[in-house]
């Protein structure tokens, strides 16, 4: 049986070599093409597209296009995980508490002071009780 690629197939296998292409292309960061404007261009052509039905050209050109401002996204305008104490200040804010509130997932007074001043680190059971108590992801506390 001879299992030779369709037109849907090649059209695929083209469109991720287009995509493997300019992203290496965005990550040298050029400015001879201004990235950033071509990257709004691109922003713009898949609001158009949005709404294309799937296995149609412009479904495919909406692939590709999407997939090169991600990569674009990605190497000039990266997201950081954040840091542990950001995360308890941003929940301690959302939920109105004091650092006197703190105290009994942290311990007492001084304790509380050090650790959000980043002069002492969480112990693995203030990071449960903290997970536990605030609902704050255990991935975000435990990151360094």
């Amino acid at each position: 049986m001879n299992s030779s690629p369709n037109e849907s197939d090649l059209n695929r296998i083209w469109n991720r070599i287009c995509i493997w292409h300019l992203s290496r292309h965005l990550s040298r960061g050029t400015e001879r093409t201004g990235p950033q404007k071509g990257s709004e261009a691109h922003r713009k052509r898949i609001e158009t597209l949005w709404d294309a039905a799937p296995n149609t050209p412009e479904y495919d050109e909406l692939e590709v296009l999407t997939a090169l401002v991600e990569v674009y996204e990605e190497h000039h305008h990266p997201i950081y995980p954040p840091d542990s104490i950001e995360a308890i200040l941003f929940r301690m804010e959302q939920l109105g508490l004091t650092r006197k509130k703190l105290e009994p997932f942290i311990g007492s007074r001084g304790r509380v002071s050090e650790v959000l001043s980043h002069r002492r680190c969480m112990s693995l059971a203030m990071i449960r009780k903290l997970h536990k108590g605030l609902g704050i992801p255990a991935e975000v506390l435990l990151a360094e």
